[in-house]
């Protein structure tokens, strides 16, 4: 099992575009990817890795990396969606 830290690190890495940047909004293509990444890792998505998450959010949000939140916020809002 991976860690949590990997696990968001490896899910947000998937919404990067080839140069390694995030383009916020995120592409179709972006968003699948997330979507399977999500998909690869679902069983282990526990409250740890939302945890984690929401320490890279508030991060993100501290050192002003804006689009990095929007990412997180995406991906969250997604998790919450696949939960209920």
């Amino acid at each position: 099992m991976e860690s949590s830290s990997k696990m968001v690190e490896t899910i947000v890495s998937s919404a990067a575009e080839k140069d390694g940047e995030f383009l916020v909004p995120l592409s179709k293509e972006r968003i699948e990817n997330v979507q399977k990444a999500i998909d690869i890792h679902f069983e282990d998505l526990d409250d740890h890795f939302l945890i984690t998450l929401q320490g890279w959010l508030k991060k993100s949000n501290e050192d002003g990396l804006a689009g990095m939140v929007r990412l997180g916020l995406l991906a969250t809002v997604y998790l919450i969606s696949l939960v209920e």
